[in-house]
């Protein structure tokens, strides 16, 4: 059966039950990260400027490109990942209203 496209709506869905349920600090351990406690927050090892919040399910990075940046696991992944320069300009000239990052394009 060939590969069928989501709605707008249903993407919209699965990005929401992701965020919902993919807690952002198992994602950093399982991508090479090595979180570490730090009072009520968590920090990793290897980037400390982050702060993951367990109990609200979102992060806090106070460096970086662009400074303080906050956001669900998705914006994690991103944030951490980076984004490649060709997709960051065919988002600028595409989606001109966005902050150039995939959370706001979609």
């Amino acid at each position: 059966m060939p590969y069928q496209w989501m709605s707008r709506e249903e993407t919209a869905m699965v990005a929401e039950a992701m965020k919902d349920q993919i807690k952002i600090q198992d994602y950093a351990a399982s991508i090479g990260y090595t979180p570490v406690k730090k009072g009520r927050y968590i920090s990793l090892k290897e980037i400390d400027s982050i702060r993951i919040d367990p109990k609200k399910n979102c992060f806090y990075r106070n460096s970086g490109i662009g400074g303080r940046t906050k956001g669900s696991v998705i914006d994690f992944a991103m944030n951490v990942n980076g984004m490649n320069g060709k997709l960051g300009e065919f988002i600028k000239k595409n989606y001109p209203e966005t902050k150039s990052d995939l959370s706001t394009v979609f």
